[in-house]
């Protein structure tokens, strides 16, 4: 709530879902994946020019997926990927807020497919998402060789 109150929205919109069939195929066909038990992160960044008219949703979309072949019952799948949702939805702003201003002739299309075997609670999915995000914005905007080299100027200083 504290987040909400400083102006950061934790809202998830419809724009923000990625559903095409064809964008989801793509995604996971060309994709680069990032790992941490119990997820696995897929991302693509796509011209905005690039794609139909028809497919362009949003600049910055995600879908989540837990396979039927580890959860039988469909109240555990729905439940996972609700966690999912929500381990995303209150993490991804940080990362949203640069993509749109630094990339905005860019799509980022994000999948994360439940791979564990077993469920896990809410903290632990909250973490592993919080690190592939990390691991999402390292890979985005790695860091300029300018940044190291200041540094250990102030280190030297200080």
């Amino acid at each position: 709530m504290e987040e909400a109150s400083a102006g950061v929205s934790l809202r998830f919109p419809k724009s923000e879902r990625l559903c095409f069939t064809t964008m989801i195929d793509r995604l996971f066909a060309e994709g680069e994946s990032e790992y941490s038990y119990p997820l696995r992160m897929t991302y693509r960044v796509v011209d905005l020019t690039s794609l139909p008219e028809e497919l362009r949703g949003g600049r910055f979309q995600m879908m989540v997926n837990v396979p039927k072949k580890r959860f039988k019952r469909a109240v555990k799948r729905v439940r996972l990927r609700r966690l999912m949702r929500e381990a995303w939805r209150l993490q991804r702003s940080g990362l949203r807020d640069r993509f749109l201003r630094e990339c905005p002739e860019k799509v980022l299309h994000v999948g994360i497919v439940y791979v564990g075997s077993e469920e896990v609670p809410f903290e632990k999915v909250h973490a592993k998402m919080g690190k592939l995000l990390e691991s999402l914005e390292g890979k985005l905007f790695p860091k300029s060789e300018a940044e190291p080299a200041d540094a250990p100027e102030k280190n030297e200083e200080g």
